[in-house]
């Protein structure tokens, strides 16, 4: 996420100044978080296809180094089994 950040800073945020004739860094827009959202709705049929979201997921936001992949397979297993069936 730092190279998105550093991008967003070097090349997105000064175009952005000129485009728009913002007299102000502090007038362009900054980003505060980035969220990547998978449905697995065939998770239902097929339990591997939940191991091949996360695998593309986390080639996508360049691995799971903080732990947050995990927290989607309890969602995509409550959509599997129902909300509450424990």
């Amino acid at each position: 996420m730092a190279r998105m950040k550093d991008f967003y800073k070097e090349t997105v945020a000064p175009a952005l100044f000129k485009k728009f004739g913002y007299k102000s860094v502090m007038q362009t827009p900054k980003i505060d978080k980035i969220v990547v959202n998978v449905g697995c709705g065939e998770a239902k049929e097929n339990a591997k296809i939940i191991e091949n979201v996360m695998a593309e997921l986390a080639a996508i936001i360049g691995g799971d180094r903080f732990g947050l992949l995990h927290g989607g397979r309890r969602a995509c297993r409550a959509v599997r089994h129902g909300a509450g069936s424990d």
